[in-house]
C-alpha cells in the first residue's frame, strides 16, 4: 500500500513537523530525494526523537557510516550491540539519501510506515531501492511518498493530470520511470565516447614491445581548455558534425552510434568527451559488501563415548588421570589465543570432555603443535555437574560434553542419581537473560540452585565467551578472581596498563595479566572477528571501570 502527500516547504524541522502529522502514523524516514540538507543525521534524529511520544524509547540512524541507536538519555551506540536490535517496536528509523540503498535492518514490525521523499532526478531503481528497506512492504508494512511542490508540478506534467488533482503512486512511478530515461539519456554520450575510445585504442598495445609513443597515445587532457569550452559549435541537429572523426566503418561504433539515435541522444558528444564530473573532485559513495571467510574444510574427527565418562554417570566419581577429560582451559592450547598465555595457571574446575574437544583432524603436513584450531571450537551447550562428596550440597566440578555424547547417554542420565546434564548458553546479547545459574532445564539427579561456586560459574562463563554480566558486584568478583583493577591501588601494588595488579593479588593467584589471552579468545575465536568493545567483558579487558549505568538497561 501506498499513498502521496504533496510538501511545499523542505526546510528540515518543517518536514520532521508535516511527517509527525500523517496518518497513519510514519515510524520510518526515507530521505531518498536528499529533503533535509541543513542538519545533520544527529541533529535529524534528536529532533525527531523530540517530537515522538514516550512510546518511542529510541531513534535508529547512520552515525559516522554507522548504524546507531540514541535513546532518550541521549546515549550513543552500535546498533548491533544495543539491545534495541531485539526492541524495534519501540524505536522509529531515519535513513539518510546515501544509506536508503544498501541497508538492512530486519526485523521491523509489520505494522511500520515509512515517508519516502522524492527529489530532483530520482530514478526508478533508487526509488524502489529506497523503499524495500521495508522488507514486508505489501505484507502489513506501507510507504507514503512525501512530494515537494517542485517535483509536484512535473509528475502534472508527466501525467496530464489537472493541477490539484490527487497523485496516485501509478504517477509517482510513472515520473521516476521517465527520470530514469532523462538519466540515461544524459549518460549515453559520455557511453558512446568511451566506447568509440576503446575501439580506437584496443589496436595500439603490442604487449612487451609496446614503445614509449604508443604508449603516450593513451594521454588524455585532464581538463578543457578556454577554446574547447567556448568555441562556436554545430548546432545539436547537425548530426554529420558530431561523427566527422568517427569511423563508421567499425561494426561497433556502428551499433554505439545506432543505439545513441534510438535513446535521441546523439547531441552533446563532444562535452561528453570531458565533462563536469570528471573535472570535479566528488565525494565517493562507499559501498561495502561483506564477504564471508569460511575456514578450509578439514576431516571431522571420530566420534567416541569413553568409558570413563559412562562410568561416572554411573558411580558420581572421576576416575583419576582419566584420558576422558581435559580441564577447559587447558583444552585451548591449539588456538591462537591460547599461545599468549600459560593456561595451567588458570583452574581446573572445569572440564570439558575428549570428544567435545576433538573436532577436526589436524591436517597432513601438520603438528599438534602448529595447528591452529581457532575456526573449530564447539559452542558450550551441555554441561554435566558432578557433585562434592566431601562437601555435600555443592558442586566439585562441571564437564562440558559434546552433542554426540548428550545423545548417546541421555537415557543413563536421565536414570542417573549421581550427575545432572544442564542446558546452557553464553550471554552474547544484553537483552538474553542469564542462565549460568544452570536451572532452565535438568535431567538426572536433582539439582539445587547455588550449589556452584562463583569461581566455577565465571570459569564457565569465560570459556563458553559470555560478554554480559548481571550487576556490579558480579563485576567486582569477577575483578577479584582475575586479579584485576577496580577502585584505585593500595599500597605495595603496582597496575599494569591493562588493569592488572602486581604482585599478585586475586583470588586465582595468577601471575601474568590474562587480559591479552582473553581478548583474543573472545574477540578472536569465540566471536570470530566481531568488535566487543561496547560490551561489559570488552569494557573491563579494555581497562575501564564498569558503573551502575552500564546495568541499568537491564532493570
Amino acid at each position: 500500500m501506498s499513498g502521496a502527500n504533496s510538501l511545499i516547504d523542505l526546510d528540515g524541522e518543517y518536514l520532521l513537523n508535516f511527517i509527525e502529522g500523517l496518518h497513519p502514523d510514519i515510524r520510518v524516514i526515507l530521505d531518498c530525494g536528499a529533503s533535509i540538507l541543513q542538519m545533520s543525521n544527529r541533529e535529524v534524529a534528536e529532533a525527531w526523537l523530540k517530537l515522538r511520544d514516550n512510546d518511542i524509547s529510541a531513534i535508529v540512524y547512520f552515525e559516522n557510516e554507522q548504524l546507531s541507536v540514541l535513546d532518550r538519555t541521549s546515549k550513543v551506540e552500535s546498533f548491533q550491540t544495543s539491545p534495541y536490535a531485539k526492541m524495534l517496536e519501540s524505536c522509529i528509523v531515519y535513513l539518510d539519501e546515501s544509506h536508503t540503498r544498501g541497508t538492512d535492518i530486519p526485523g521491523l514490525p509489520r505494522h511500520y510506515r515509512a515517508a519516502l521523499t522524492l527529489g530532483s532526478q530520482l530514478t526508478k531503481d533508487r526509488l524502489t531501492q529506497a523503499a524495500m528497506r521495508l522488507r514486508k512492504l505489501g505484507k502489513g508494512q506501507s510507504v507514503c511518498f512525501v512530494i515537494p511542490g517542485e517535483i509536484q508540478t512535473k509528475i502534472y506534467e508527466r501525467s496530464g493530470k489537472p493541477i490539484g488533482t490527487p497523485i496516485e503512486t501509478y504517477d509517482v512511478l510513472a515520473w521516476a520511470i521517465g527520470e530514469t530515461w532523462a538519466d540515461l539519456k544524459r549518460s549515453l554520450a559520455l557511453w558512446a565516447i568511451q566506447g568509440r575510445r576503446f575501439e580506437c585504442q584496443k589496436g595500439m598495445l603490442n604487449g612487451l614491445d609496446t614503445t614509449k609513443e604508443q604508449a603516450k597515445a593513451f594521454l588524455e587532457d585532464e581538463a578543457a581548455d578556454l577554446e574547447t569550452r567556448y568555441k562556436p559549435s554545430a548546432p545539436n541537429n547537425d548530426e554529420s558534425a558530431h561523427l566527422d572523426n568517427w569511423d563508421m566503418s567499425n561494426d561497433n561504433i556502428v551499433s554505439i552510434v545506432s543505439r545513441c539515435r534510438s535513446f535521441e541522444a546523439m547531441g552533446g558528444f563532444e562535452a561528453a568527451a570531458l565533462t563536469k564530473e570528471q573535472e570535479c573532485e566528488l565525494a565517493p559513495e562507499i559501498e561495502m559488501e561483506r564477504e564471508v571467510e569460511r575456514p578450509p574444510r578439514l576431516k571431522a574427527h571420530p566420534h567416541d563415548v569413553h568409558t570413563d565418562l559412562e562410568s561416572l554417570i554411573h558411580t558420581g566419581t572421576i576416575v583419576y588421570g582419566s584420558k576422558a577429560f581435559v580441564a577447559a582451559f587447558v583444552s585451548l592450547n591449539t588456538t591462537s589465543a591460547g599461545k599468549l598465555f600459560n593456561l595451567r595457571s588458570l583452574p581446573n574446575d572445569l572440564l570439558v570432555t575428549a570428544d567435545f574437544m576433538r573436532t577436526v583432524q589436524i591436517p597432513p603436513g601438520s603438528t599438534r603443535a602448529s595447528f591452529v584450531s581457532d575456526s573449530y571450537q564447539r559452542p558450550v551447550q551441555f554441561i554435566l555437574s558432578v557433585p562434592s562428596f566431601s562437601s555435600p550440597g555443592t558442586i566439585s566440578k562441571l564437564i562440558v560434553m559434546s552433542p554426540y555424547e548428550v545423545n548417546q547417554l541421555l537415557p543413563l542420565i536421565g536414570q542417573s542419581d549421581k550427575v545432572t546434564l544442564h542446558i546452557y548458553a553464553p550471554r552474547f546479547n544484553v537483552s538474553y537473560a542469564p542462565i549460568d545459574d544452570l536451572m532452565l532445564y535438568n535431567v538426572g539427579r536433582t539439582f539445587s540452585p547455588g550449589s556452584v561456586s562463583r569461581s566455577l560459574t565465571m570459569q564457565l562463563n569465560l570459556f563458553a565467551g559470555s560478554l554480559y554480566l548481571q550487576s556490579m558486584s558480579e563485576w567486582a568478583e569477577l575483578c577479584d578472581h582475575l586479579g584485576l583493577l577496580k577502585d584505585t591501588v593500595e599500597d605495595g601494588q603496582e597496575a599494569s596498563p591493562d588493569g592488572f595488579l602486581m604482585p599478585p593479588a586475586g583470588i586465582w593467584n595468577l601471575k601474568k595479566s590474562p587480559v591479552p589471552f582473553l581478548r583474543a579468545w573472545l574477540m578472536k575465536v569465540r566471536r570470530e572477528g566481531e568488535g566487543i568493545e561496547k560490551t561489559h567483558m570488552g569494557k573491563v579487558l579494555s581497562g575501564a571501570r564498569l558503573e551502575e549505568s552500564d546495568f541499568a538497561e537491564e532493570e
